[in-house]
């Protein structure tokens, strides 16, 4: 039996490895070459990975974003709100979730630091605020101004020069989608991605045509992101 154990293992690694090709494989041949997506200028290709299986939500556009803008900003010091890129590449930058105790589990509203290069969050800021308690079994009435009072405390610990990038969905909460349209909530760069009408790739948008979408709760998967990003004077 102990012999075999070996074979064993190696024949179930071999068997998993087949099986995420296969289905990387398919999930290409779906999207009919689509490979790739573009955002102000710059081209992306899609993320397919199991881990939140990325092909069917709004990750397999906002992780190779955020992949890219982390490349850009190697070597410098960054914080990441949400764990969530730790979940597909690991990392060695701070990390701060109220819910993950393997990582900084404050709130980011009571989170202090030395001054950072380089602040990232995917999908996170539209929690805050708005379900955050529904974690904990609470039954509280949101709070519609905290995202922008949290956006704010992250300007706040950037260095000068500093840059922070958000990606959220539209549709989700809807007090953070009217801050952003009224202003109250201002990015000095709003980039916007929505499906395509076969549902099979993302396309560039402007805001006013992605600003009413509607978030999937049945397939919690969104039709429309923001990224955002505001650089410190």
């Amino acid at each position: 039996m102990r012999r075999l154990l070996p074979h064993a293992r190696r024949w179930t690694q071999l068997t998993v490895q087949h099986w995420w090709r296969s289905l990387v494989a398919r999930v290409v041949r779906r999207r009919r070459g689509q490979r790739f997506f573009e955002l102000g200028g710059r081209r992306y290709e899609y993320l397919v990975h199991p881990v939140n299986r990325t092909w069917r939500n709004e990750r397999a556009v906002e992780i190779p974003i955020a992949r890219a803008a982390l490349a850009d900003h190697r070597g410098e010091r960054i914080l990441e709100v949400g764990n969530v890129m730790k979940l597909y590449d690991g990392g060695s930058y701070d990390v701060v979730d109220k819910y993950d105790e393997s990582v900084i589990a404050v709130d980011i509203v009571d989170y202090r630091a030395e001054p950072y290069d380089f602040i990232l969050s995917v999908s996170t800021i539209e929690h805050i605020g708005w379900d955050e308690d529904q974690r904990l079994g609470l039954d509280e009435e949101p709070d519609r101004y905290k995202t922008r009072t949290a956006i704010a405390h992250l300007v706040g610990l950037l260095k000068p020069g500093g840059e922070l990038l958000v990606t959220m969905p539209i549709g989700h909460n809807q007090h953070l989608d009217a801050l952003i349209e009224s202003g109250e909530i201002s990015f000095d760069e709003r980039q916007c991605l929505r499906r395509t009408a076969d549902g099979r790739s993302w396309e560039e948008a402007d805001w006013d045509l992605v600003k009413d979408a509607t978030y999937d709760y049945e397939r919690m998967t969104a039709n429309a992101i923001v990224v955002g990003g505001i650089r410190k004077a």
